[in-house]
């Protein structure tokens, strides 16, 4: 049938395009068509459907009927490639939702796949965090969170292989509707995470509540029961109710109206919609002037040109001419057009001095010459060293930033510097060069949870009870913040609660004994959200 009745089908050009220029919305990503979050992260599916290479687009979005609002896109999109264009985040609380978006280019040409649309509900419920810091060991983990009303399995995970996610920190979240629930962590060896340094898992909500968790053996199965209320979840602020988030409003394009067309005279570089002001240059460079043609240049229309002598230093100079007649009379050299003596210019004549006068003609003995420094008049005889300092000036010290006894006054080095030992401060302080510099204690520590938010997190694995001094450092060694505290005896060891403030970011964390024999201090990271 196909080779007799439909043999054309054989020589179709049906994978080509229809027009070279179309662009469009695939599909909308990052919402949940039921859910409680009412803070949405969306990305627009932008896809190429034309044969001509995209390099720009703008993508509108409208929630809830609001006002057009857009974002823009440039790079590059071959023929049927697709790409994910992040929207600004979205503020859509309790109850259902219309999000509308589409996509203008340049000379788009088939319209008909440029807009898609989305309808969601959010619900009431709580925001669920599954914090899992595996052992040595983690392959045979798996877990699962089960809503006991209706079955459905709200989070769950499995798989962990050894060469993956050995000592691993993950993290796992949803939105749950109102309802009861059910944790279940599995171990298919029966020994949960004991292997040093141990693991451990935690289920929270997002007001930092526990609602499950265990670590080190915990043996074959662990079960945690918990319910979630009905509470609104409050979507990100949005004052202007436009339905972006105000921190992300600066993503948003602002519509300024003005010329667009670089080659006009009025072109606006911040306007991104044309409004028709442009105007060109005519024939004199003037902007939007009416002049058709001037041929020789002059800067004066072919049409009103009048000759006379246009040069200024003739005598005969005519101010109204625009083209010269070739008629210009001039002085004798030395006198004015009248014949009398030029006026006397006094002032300095030495082209090499600071002070010359372009114009005198007469030297009235004000010649100045730069000094040493390069100071027109100045007064330093010498600056042998090329310091910028004159020799007499000069202030002797230590010129080394990096050297313990730096004068920052000093002009000249002396040779009296002074310097750390090293690997120590200008104090006798250790230093580290590194993160791995820091990692010497044989002591495993184990930061939890982590990442936390500062001054909400303990360190277990001590040696033993007593009092130790807690020091947070950045990646480069210095100093954020420190506390004294005293180890607490816990399930998962010897424990200490810091109480430091700390900014986001990763810190490492020092632990040094204050009491007994002078150790290597014990260290650790942790993520600060």
């Amino acid at each position: 049938a196909l080779l007799e009745h439909r043999a054309s089908l054989l020589e179709s050009v049906g994978t080509i395009p229809v027009v070279a220029t179309d662009g469009g919305v695939a599909s909308i990503q990052g919402i949940a068509p039921v859910g409680c979050n009412a803070t949405h992260a969306v990305e627009v599916a932008l896809q190429n459907f034309g044969s001509s290479t995209l390099t720009e687009a703008q993508v509108h979005f409208s929630l809830d009927g609001g006002p057009d609002l857009s974002v823009a896109w440039s790079g590059e999109l071959l023929s049927g490639q697709s790409t994910l264009v992040s929207l600004p985040e979205l503020s859509a609380g309790l109850g259902a939702h219309t999000l509308t978006v589409w996509s203008t280019i340049s000379e788009d040409g088939y319209g008909e796949n440029d807009t898609q649309t989305l309808d969601f509900t959010v619900t009431e419920g709580a925001v669920l965090s599954m914090d899992i810091q595996f052992d040595f060991l983690p392959f045979g983990i798996s877990w699962e969170v089960e809503n006991d009303d209706t079955g459905d399995i709200f989070l769950e995970g499995g798989d962990y292989v050894n060469s993956e996610f050995s000592g691993a920190f993950i993290t796992s979240g949803g939105c749950a509707t109102p309802g009861c629930y059910t944790l279940t962590v599995e171990d298919l060896f029966g020994n949960g995470m004991h292997y040093e340094p141990q693991g451990w898992y935690a289920l929270s909500d997002g007001e930092g509540n526990v609602l499950g968790t265990a670590g080190g053996d915990f043996g074959s199965s662990m079960s945690h029961s918990f319910c979630v209320d009905g509470n609104a979840v409050a979507p990100c602020p949005d004052e202007n109710g436009n339905g972006v988030c105000d921190e992300d409003e600066g993503d948003l394009i602002v519509v300024i109206e003005g010329c667009t067309d670089p080659s006009s005279c009025t072109y606006d570089a911040e306007a991104n919609t044309d409004d028709g002001s442009c105007d060109y240059l005519d024939a004199l460079g003037d902007c939007g002037g009416a002049c058709e043609a001037d041929l020789d240049g002059d800067g004066v229309c072919d049409d009103a040109e009048i000759p006379g002598c246009t040069d200024a230093t003739a005598c005969n100079f005519d101010e109204t001419a625009t083209e010269e007649n070739g008629g210009c009379e001039y002085a004798a050299e030395g006198y004015d057009c009248e014949g009398n003596l030029l006026v006397v210019i006094e002032g300095c004549m030495d082209p090499s001095s600071c002070t010359y006068d372009a114009e005198a003609n007469t030297d009235d003995g004000s010649c100045d010459y730069l000094d040493a420094l390069g100071d027109c008049g100045g007064a330093c005889e010498a600056d042998l060293d090329g310091d910028g300092v004159c020799d007499d000036a000069e202030i002797p010290g230590c010129t080394d930033a990096t050297a313990c006894n730096f004068d920052e006054a000093a002009t000249e080095e002396n040779g009296g510097c002074e310097y750390a030992a090293e690997g120590y401060d200008c104090e006798g302080n250790p230093l580290v060069s590194s993160v791995g510099d820091l990692e010497t204690s044989e002591a495993h520590l184990t930061a939890f949870p982590n990442p936390a938010t500062s001054g909400q997190w303990q360190l277990t694995g001590l040696p033993s009870g007593g009092r130790y001094e807690v020091v947070a450092l950045d990646l480069r060694g210095r100093d954020l913040d420190r506390c004294m505290v005293h180890a607490a005896s816990s399930a998962q060891g010897w424990t200490v609660r810091p109480a430091l403030n700390l900014s986001a970011g990763l810190v490492i964390l020092q632990v040094r004994p204050m009491e007994g024999t002078p150790a290597q201090p014990m260290t650790t990271r942790v993520q600060i959200r």
